[in-house]
C-alpha cells in the first residue's frame, strides 16, 4: 500500500520550468502531519493570547462595575444614615411639640431637588441605580423642606412662648375675694357713679403681691397721702402693649428699672391711699387703655 509514489510537479510561471518530485504516500503523510504541527505550534499561543486578552478586558469591566456598584452603596449607605438622624431628630421635635397648641403654623411643602448626589457620570449607564438614587434624592429634598418646616414652626412656638411669658394671666395674689369689679360703681367715699379701672381683691394686708408676668418695673411709688390715690403701687411693663399697676402696697419688694419674672414677689398688701380696707387694687393696661383684669387671669 505505502509502496505506491505519486509524482509531484511544481511549474514556474515566470520561466515555466517544472521540478518534480517523485514520493510515496508515507512520505506524504509524514508532510501534512509536519504542516499540522507547525500550524498548531503557531496559531495556539495566538489563540491562547486572544482569549487571555478578552479575559482582562471581561475582568476589567467586571471591577468597574463592581467599583460603580460599592460607589452606589456607600453613597446610599452615608445618606440613609444621614436621613435616619434627621428624621430621629425631627421626632424627637415632634414629641415635644405635641403638647404645645399654637396657630399660623407656615404650611407643609413639599418638592423635589434637593441637594448633590452621588457622581452622575458613574450612574448614568446604569438604569436600576440612577432610578434608586433618583428616589433617594426627592426623599432628601422633602426631608430637607421637612426640616425647614419644622424649624418655622419652632420659631413660631418661640415668638408664642415669649409673648405668652409676657401676658398678665396669673392672679397676682393668692385667695381672696373680689370686693369691687371693673366698670362703673359708686366710690366708697363720696358714692357718686365712677369709672373704676381696674379690680380690687380682698386678701389680708401683708399678702405676697406676684407679678402675673415677665416684665421690666417702670414705676415705684414708696410714699402716698391718706385716703388719696393709689397709696404705695407699682406699675410693670410687660411688653407687646401690656402694662399693669397693683396699688394700696404696704411694702414695695422691686425697683425702678428692675426685670421681674412670672410669679416673682414684687411687694406685699396693703391699705394705703384711698382705701377703706386692707385689699389689692389691680389693673391691666392694653396699649395705655384700661382692660377688664378679670378677662386675663387664667388661673
Amino acid at each position: 500500500m505505502f509502496k505506491k509514489k505519486y509524482i509531484f510537479t511544481i511549474i514556474e510561471t515566470g520561466s515555466n520550468k517544472a521540478h518534480s518530485a517523485l514520493l510515496n504516500k508515507s512520505t506524504i503523510i509524514l508532510i501534512i502531519i509536519a504542516v499540522f504541527a507547525v500550524a498548531a505550534t503557531v496559531t495556539l499561543p495566538f489563540s491562547h493570547g486572544i482569549t487571555q486578552a478578552n479575559e482582562a478586558i471581561e475582568l476589567k469591566k467586571l471591577q468597574k462595575e463592581n467599583a460603580i456598584l460599592r460607589e452606589a452603596y456607600d453613597s446610599w449607605k452615608q445618606r440613609i444614615s444621614s436621613i435616619q438622624n434627621t428624621m430621629d431628630d425631627l421626632k424627637e421635635k415632634n414629641q415635644h411639640l405635641m403638647g404645645q397648641k399654637f396657630s399660623n403654623i407656615p404650611a407643609m411643602e413639599l418638592g423635589v431637588g434637593g441637594p448633590e448626589s452621588m457622581p452622575r457620570i458613574s450612574i448614568l449607564a446604569y438604569p436600576d441605580i440612577k432610578e434608586t438614587d433618583n428616589n433617594l434624592i426627592k426623599l432628601e429634598a422633602e426631608l430637607h423642606i421637612l426640616k425647614k418646616n419644622m424649624g418655622d414652626i419652632e420659631e413660631v412656638i418661640a415668638r408664642r412662648t415669649e409673648k405668652l411669658n409676657h401676658y398678665p394671666s396669673v392672679k397676682p395674689v393668692s385667695g381672696g375675694w373680689y370686693s369691687s369689679a371693673f366698670g362703673e360703681r359708686k366710690d366708697p367715699f363720696t358714692g357718686k357713679k365712677e369709672f373704676h379701672p381696674g379690680l380690687d381683691i380682698c386678701v389680708p394686708e401683708g399678702s405676697d403681691v406676684i407679678a402675673p408676668a415677665a416684665g421690666i418695673v417702670t414705676a415705684v411709688r414708696h410714699s402716698f397721702v391718706p385716703y388719696k390715690g393709689y397709696g404705695k403701687y407699682v406699675i410693670i411693663d410687660h411688653g407687646y402693649g401690656y402694662k399693669t399697676l397693683y396699688g394700696h402696697l404696704s411694702k414695695i419688694r422691686v425697683i425702678k428699672g428692675q426685670k421681674v419674672k412670672r410669679g416673682q414677689v414684687i411687694a406685699l398688701s396693703g391699705n394705703t391711699g384711698k382705701s377703706t380696707s386692707a385689699h389689692l387694687h389691680y389693673e391691666v393696661m392694653v396699649n395705655g387703655k384700661p382692660q377688664n383684669p378679670f378677662h386675663y387671669i387664667l388661673d
